[in-house]
């Protein structure tokens, strides 16, 4: 998986993780929410995180504890290894985006998922919202734009490395 931050011209940060088939998703914040937002979205899509991406693997499987640990008991979004989240941009769960992370063999799969029934679709992107006031889980949302952060930190520490290695 190739990790790159993209700073636009306000200087906001993105972080791009992109598959071998080309196809990528960018983590970011747009107002107050965190967002996982895959581009030129094709439903036959798929990113997997193995422990040849140490960095990011490390991340997911803390992300992972998180979740099992905070997992709401009465509405499960961790079962059996499959964590799915219903995106939190739209308000009706029936017409949501979904995101689903599947743990198997050690490799985490991360899916997107475009509702066919959600108003207002754009069919070359499936945001998937995680609300930082007033989600469904406020730390598993709150988890995962931490887990945003120290990528934009590890990038930033990579790209200063590769500046001093070039002089």
């Amino acid at each position: 998986m190739e990790i790159n931050k993209i700073e636009d011209s306000n200087r906001r940060c993105s972080i791009e993780l992109k598959n071998d088939k080309n196809q990528s998703f960018l983590m970011q914040f747009s107002g107050a929410d965190f967002y996982w937002i895959m581009l030129h979205y094709d439903e036959h899509n798929e990113f997997n995180v193995t422990e040849d991406d140490s960095f990011l693997f490390s991340k997911m499987q803390q992300l992972f504890k998180i979740i099992q640990k905070y997992d709401d008991p009465y509405n499960k979004t961790l079962i059996n290894n499959i964590f799915t989240w219903d995106s939190e941009d739209y308000g009706i769960y029936e017409k949501a985006n979904k995101l689903i992370i599947t743990f198997q063999n050690n490799t985490f799969s991360i899916r997107f998922y475009q509702n066919p029934n959600r108003e207002f679709n754009n069919k070359f992107l499936c945001p998937i919202c995680f609300c930082l006031s007033g989600s469904k889980n406020e730390i598993i949302a709150s988890a995962f734009s931490s887990m945003f952060l120290k990528c934009q930190n590890y990038q930033n520490n990579f790209t200063n490395i590769c500046k001093k290695l070039i002089k």
